[in-house]
């Protein structure tokens, strides 16, 4: 069991200081995933050099970028660029990235889809974590006898949990 903690920790980045999310980081959030994608695509098709993947990202964003050039497409042109100044300025942490998508698409599926599910809910709880409790969590700990403040849903949801004394919802 160690060993698969210690290999899911290498292929999964959870935050933007792992080595493969430093690159990623340099794009505005909703750009991440297409990128990423760009990344595993590659792989997928059967590349399993970082240097052979980083040179097909290059490659296809030189396409998409003459693309949207012709189509009048200036987002996705300007997203290309951007990707392809990122790959010249950085070419360290683009071949980790790579590197990184081989070491994920080399997982079984079935542990890509528990890591991503560990990922989701770390997202929810962050998200959680940051927004007000709601009307129904402060009616249930007034009912629980709980008079104190309450700083977040996520907050309020622990003080429920530990009131009913670890028994969750029923």
């Amino acid at each position: 069991m160690e060993n698969l903690t210690r290999s899911t920790n290498e292929v999964q980045p959870h935050g933007m200081s792992h080595p493969t999310r430093v690159f990623l980081g340099r794009f505005p959030q909703q750009q991440r995933g297409p990128i990423c994608n760009m990344f595993l695509a590659p792989v997928r098709a059967g590349l399993a050099s970082p240097q052979r993947v980083v040179e097909a990202v290059r490659e296809d964003a030189q396409q998409r970028a003459a693309k949207a050039i012709r189509g009048g497409q200036p987002d996705t042109q300007t997203k290309m660029l951007m990707l392809l100044e990122q790959l010249t300025a950085y070419p360290q942490e683009a071949l980790e990235l790579a590197a990184w998508a081989i070491s994920w698409e080399a997982l079984p599926p079935h542990q890509r889809q528990q890591l991503r599910a560990e990922r989701r809910t770390t997202y929810q709880r962050q998200y959680i974590a940051v927004q007000p409790p709601t009307d129904r969590q402060l009616a249930c700990l007034g009912l629980l006898g709980y008079q104190g403040s309450v700083e977040s849903r996520l907050h309020a949801s622990n003080l429920i949990e530990h009131l009913r004394g670890g028994r969750g919802h029923g």
